[in-house]
């Protein structure tokens, strides 16, 4: 039987036998198996691979010895993970899971409360005024994440659609407005140009952080370069003709496990300027038919179903509907200035 040691203190602890520390990069198959394992029992599919996680595990502002927590049952399993991100101070996202087999054993309890732990800690050691918030999402339906949640004070604030279409068929043809082309994007001399677009696309999208250029086209080229699942031709741009610039950018991918018959749509954003004019749209359905050319037989994405730019009409416009629902709870840490997009700025 498992000696459940629920709090000393007031602090969360572990079962008798139980152990952590955080993950190194000879743990990327026990994690991907862990996730797997989850998504398995909530979703009844797979939904990562070891070449995902290892990206997500190497990107310049993810710290495995400062972000990352892994509990191993005494057999040495691990049995539970979770990681923290950092947006400019304010926004902190808590990304956990918890193998089903070891539910209700305050595995749960002990990463929050190390999270929330680790963030005050770092809140303390920033003098300015800036609000700090944690994030943290969970699917709709699983009551365990909901629960705990909320008993940490958390609040649901929006939700996050997962939505889906198959391709049955000839896809509706992309109509552009004059003086825009549509084509591949070009890496490595775009790049700059990419990650501008997307901060100037993004900066009126909620929960958004002003992050610096150099930051920005890191994570671009960290998509894209050393990178198997990178196909040129599915990183789409629009571009301006009279001027050169970007009026748009779409990024699309073939190998997501959670939907191994579906093409996936990582990033969809139309700057400011060029909105209105259906850029957005062609975008949209010329990845589909790229997609669709390479045979998928349909197409996923995610999007803020509260999207202050009206993406969620987008996509329903285009025959997307709801796969999933997940939603999104939010515990401020600090009151003070706020630097986050909550709603679209003048």
């Amino acid at each position: 039987m498992i000696s459940i040691n629920p709090s000393v203190n007031g602090v969360a602890t572990l079962p008798d036998g139980f152990t952590t520390r955080v993950v190194t990069m000879d743990d990327i198959q026990a994690a991907t198996e862990l996730y797997n394992a989850c998504s398995q029992a909530q979703e009844g599919r797979n939904t990562h691979s070891v070449e995902e996680t290892q990206r997500e595990w190497t990107y310049t502002e993810f710290d495995l010895n400062l972000h990352t927590l892994a509990v191993f049952n005494p057999q040495g399993q691990m049995v539970g993970y979770a990681e923290r991100h950092v947006r400019a101070l304010e926004r902190h996202i808590f990304w956990a899971r918890v193998h089903p087999d070891y539910e209700n054993l305050g595995l749960g309890t002990y990463l929050l409360d190390w999270c929330e732990a680790r963030t005050r800690e770092q809140v303390a050691q920033d003098p300015n005024d800036t609000r700090v918030v944690l994030h943290v999402y969970s699917i709709a339906s699983h009551t365990p994440s909901l629960t705990l949640f909320e008993s940490f004070g958390y609040a649901p604030i929006r939700h996050t659609y997962s939505m889906g279409r198959d391709f049955d068929g000839a896809l509706e043809p992309v109509q552009l407005p004059d003086g825009i082309i549509i084509r591949p994007y070009r890496h490595p001399e775009e790049l700059a140009a990419l990650a501008q677009a997307d901060m100037d696309a993004f900066q009126d999208h909620f929960g958004y952080v002003p992050r610096s250029l150099e930051l920005m086209m890191e994570e671009f080229r960290h998509e894209a370069e050393g990178n198997e699942s990178y196909i040129p031709e599915l990183w789409l741009v629009a571009e301006d003709t009279a001027t050169g610039q970007l009026a748009g950018l779409c990024t699309g991918w073939l190998d997501e496990p959670a939907y191994p018959d579906y093409g996936y749509v990582g990033i969809l954003g139309v700057p400011r300027p060029y909105r209105k004019r259906g850029i957005g749209r062609a975008l949209l359905l010329e990845a589909f038919r790229q997609i669709q050319a390479r045979g998928k037989s349909g197409v996923y994405l995610y999007v803020d179903a509260s999207n202050l730019t009206g993406a969620l009409r987008l996509y329903e416009g285009v025959g997307m509907h709801m796969m999933k629902d997940m939603i999104l709870y939010e515990k401020e840490l600090r009151a003070g200035r706020s630097v986050m997009t909550e709603s679209i700025k003048d």
